[in-house]
């Protein structure tokens, strides 16, 4: 039997919130992190030897949520063969194999992901488009409109 009692109380939310700010601030100094509305989210950029661009990333945090990723820059389309949903957040992990109750480390866990995404993208830009990372069906779909719409922002 579920209960219907929520998985966070008021306080253990606030409380996640602060540590997963403080975590982010300790492992990634250079991001710009901001908690309110009971959510936290995450404004960093990325670059360096292991990537041909520079990249930033836009990732939003509520406890009890699927954290959402989304690269702000470069402006990619979405696509599917890429693990980018519609709307453009990034599929980082198979939600089946998670759950939706997991406790996720933004620093430790999402944000590293992230970074590989990140290397997987590059390889399939440079190798013909294939990508060589994990993967799983999970049906993300994009439909023509989305992808003209993703195009027409791209291009502003």
């Amino acid at each position: 039997m579920v209960s219907d009692r929520p998985f966070y109380s008021v306080r253990e939310k606030r409380m996640d919130l602060m540590i997963q700010e403080t975590d982010l601030k300790v492992c990634y100094p250079k991001a710009k992190v901001r908690r309110g509305n009971g959510m936290l989210s995450v404004d960093m950029r990325v670059s360096g030897p292991a990537y041909r661009q520079s990249y930033r990333i836009g990732a939003f945090y509520k406890p009890n949520v699927a954290p959402l990723v989304f690269i702000l820059e470069p402006n990619i389309l979405p696509h599917p063969d890429i693990h980018m949903y519609s709307d453009g957040h990034l599929c980082l992990y198979d939600p089946a194999h998670i759950g939706y109750r997991k406790r996720f480390s933004m620093a430790r866990e999402i944000i590293p992901l992230t970074l590989k995404w990140m290397t997987y993208y590059e390889a399939w830009l440079i190798n013909g488009q294939v990508w060589i990372g994990p993967e799983t069906a999970h049906g993300i779909r994009v439909t023509a409109e989305e992808l003209a719409y993703w195009e027409r922002r791209r291009a502003a």
